[in-house]
């Protein structure tokens, strides 16, 4: 845009010393062409702080803007997975809590890869959703995490401790 104007300004002084612009015209080019190249000066200076640096490597998991975007201040542009350590969730039947105690180890297959893991149990959610009587369940992997990335579905395979025999009904 700064060199369009400039342009402009020195085409609208050749014809005013031809006569044929009037200086005021001349006189709003060259402000028009100052006022440009005033905004790509304070862009150019501005670039050293469209860097984007992340807290911790991983990956881009959404791109919320588009190349010559403009980004307003506290705008999110992307979302940033932290990949480093993958956490499995899932839910598990409320009445399992007494047993099912963080360090519970057990398998779990992912549908993506088809290979099979070993996991830990983390932390239970802090709380019961009191319709479906089940809980939220974390659970880190125990071995190397190659191929897998965030989003990734599976099955757990868990052993229960064995039933417990059903109290007899009152008679």
């Amino acid at each position: 845009m700064a060199r369009r104007q400039k342009l402009v300004q020195e085409s609208n002084e050749r014809l005013s010393r031809m006569d044929s612009k009037s200086s005021l015209e001349v006189g709003l080019s060259k402000a028009e062409a100052e006022a440009a190249s005033a905004e790509a000066l304070a862009m150019e200076r501005m670039l050293p702080q469209c860097r984007i640096i992340a807290p911790f490597d991983g990956r881009v998991g959404d791109l919320m803007i588009r190349v010559n975007q403009f980004v307003s201040e506290g705008q999110p542009v992307m979302e940033l997975l932290n990949d480093s350590r993958l956490v499995l969730e899932f839910i598990v039947p409320s009445a399992w809590i007494p047993w099912f105690v963080p360090g519970y180890t057990f398998n779990v297959t992912i549908d993506e890869t088809g290979d099979s893991y070993q996991a830990a149990l983390s932390h239970l959610g802090g709380k019961v959703d009191p319709v479906s009587q089940s809980i939220k369940a974390y659970a880190v992997l125990s071995g190397p995490e190659v191929g897998l990335i965030p989003g990734m579905s599976g099955r757990v395979r868990l052993k229960t401790p064995a039933a417990q025999t059903a109290p007899s009904s009152p008679r």
